[in-house]
């Protein structure tokens, strides 16, 4: 009973993986687009978040980069907007500067 338990959480986790790799085989990286959507890299004057998967912060060099999902809160709050478009989020303003 143990490793038929087991063989399910297995199972779940190689499911979720699955799901999250076509979520980044699906990113078009010579797409580009004037709207937060996923697979944008956006730019604010004090963060860069890339939104696509819920991976959390991730370390480029010296450049920390939020890698979250447009379904999580802050990324409800992002998705459509534009360049210079203000975001307001647990009591800190966004400005988007950039989307890549």
């Amino acid at each position: 009973e143990m490793m038929n338990q087991e063989r399910g959480r297995l199972e779940e986790r190689m499911a979720h993986l699955k799901r999250q790799f076509n979520i980044l085989t699906g990113f078009q990286n010579n797409h580009v687009s004037n709207k937060v959507e996923n697979g944008s890299l956006v730019t604010t004057a004090s963060n860069t978040f890339f939104f696509g998967l819920a991976f959390g912060k991730f370390i480029f060099g010296e450049e920390i980069i939020m890698v979250l999902s447009l379904n999580s809160p802050i990324g409800k709050a992002f998705v459509d907007k534009l360049k210079g478009d203000q975001i307001s989020f647990m009591n800190q303003t966004h400005q988007i500067k950039s989307i890549c």
